[in-house]
Parts: structure tokens; sequence; C-alpha cells
């Protein structure tokens, strides 16, 4: 017979000694006859009696490192996904403000060449009080008046804002005549998209 080891008390038991089996454990003989009796209160198993592995402090720590880690990386995903919705409507609010400037200062081109186009015909620059008015309405005693008027529509384009335009003769730029639009506020004077436009300007 080998050496075995008492899985109980962890002796060793000798090669002149017998080993027992109790409950599929090799066990010494004093063990087993302790282990045997009805009387003695029978101790948990052997495997039992092994502790259970706990997690290392190391484990705990890396852990929760990589919980903090995940958390961090989801907080900032999120605010980058704000950022870039946040991006985008700025965007689109500045090309939308913007593109109204462009429109009002098509729509100052189209009178200014229409008002030009009037005088050629009429041999004069409509009067302040007829304004724009007289490229879509015949005056009265104005000759050679373009049939059908000098814009293609019926009705007066609008500045970006939904403002009519403000005809003036003999500016203070010195042209015969200038169409004015007072920006997004429709006051005079202004910065940015509130800034006045004239047809006289280059565009």
């Amino acid at each position: 017979m080998g050496i075995e080891t008492c899985q109980n008390c962890k002796r060793i038991i000798g090669e002149l000694e017998q080993a027992y089996t109790w409950q599929s454990h090799i066990v010494c003989k004093e063990c087993y006859a302790r282990l045997s009796s009805p009387t003695v209160a029978k101790p948990t198993p052997v495997d039992s009696l092994v502790p259970a592995i706990q997690p290392s402090p190391q484990r705990s720590l890396v852990k929760s490192t990589l919980i903090v880690m995940a958390t961090v990386i989801a907080v900032i995903v999120v605010i980058y996904i704000l950022l870039f919705i946040l991006s985008s409507y700025e965007e689109k609010r500045k090309e939308e403000k913007y593109s109204r400037v462009i429109v009002t200062k098509a729509n100052l081109k189209v009178l200014h060449s229409s008002v030009n186009q009037f005088k050629m015909d009429t041999g004069r620059f409509p009067t302040e009080d007829e304004g724009v008015m007289a490229l879509i309405e015949q005056p009265t005693n104005v000759p050679n008046w373009e049939p059908g008027g000098y814009l293609e529509t019926t009705e007066l384009p609008l500045d970006g804002w939904g403002n009519e335009f403000v005809y003036k003769l003999s500016p203070d730029s010195y042209k015969p005549f200038v169409i004015i639009s007072y920006g997004a506020d429709s006051k005079e004077g202004g910065e940015d998209i509130n800034a006045d436009l004239f047809s006289t300007d280059p565009y």
C-alpha cells in the first residue's frame, strides 16, 4: 500500500497503517472510527471544508475600474451625440438665416433691373408714390408701358422676411434710385441679418 493522506485530518497515513473509505473519502483509522460513530455528529464533508474561492482585491479593483471606464465612455458618446445634434441644428438655423439674405439680394436685383427697363420704355423712373408697384400696374398717363408689366409674376416680390421693399429716388449714393430691404428687424440700420440691403450694392 502506498502513502495516503487523510482527507479529514490531513494526516499522512503510514505504509503500515490501513486507510479507510468514508463517503468516498480516504481517511485514517481514527477519523473513520470517529466519523462512523452514530453518537458523534458527523462533520461537514471534506469537499465542503475547502474554503470558497474569494475574489482577490486586485480582481475587484480591475472590475470596478472597467465599470467606471465603460460608464465614462458611455457618457462621452452621449455628449458627442448631443453636441452633433446641436451643431447640426445650429448649422441648419444659420443656413436658413442666410438663405433669406440670398433671396432678398436676388429680388433686389430683379426689381432694380426692372425699374431700369421701365425707364428705358417710358422715359422716366417711377415716382416714390408709384414705387415698384409701377412695375406690375401701369401708372396714369405713362406711355409705352410694357403690356403685362415688367415682372414675371403678377405680384411684387417680398424680401426674405416677408417685408415689402422700399423704393427711393436720388438716394445718398447719388444713384438715380435705390430699392431697400431693412433686414430681418424691418428697421433702418442694424448688423448681420438686421443690416439694410440695397439694390445698388455689388452682389
